[in-house]
């Protein structure tokens, strides 16, 4: 495993984190709604601290 692999999440992985279905994720990361980062294959990743910081934003929006 690459350290990249460590540092970053699949669409898969953020779905099963947060209890979305995987392509919900997908729409949300095209839309520009999640940060992510798309590779040259077309596949998705997503940083871990950018997760949790988009994360608390969200849980800081319901409370508001």
């Amino acid at each position: 495993m690459t350290v990249m692999e460590k540092e970053y999440l699949t669409p898969e992985e953020v779905a099963k984190k947060l209890g979305y279905h995987p392509e919900y994720v997908r729409q949300l990361l095209r839309e520009g709604k999640l940060p992510g980062h798309k590779l040259r294959t077309g596949a998705w990743r997503i940083s871990i601290k950018e997760l949790d910081t988009w994360i608390k934003q969200q849980d800081e929006t319901k409370e508001g």
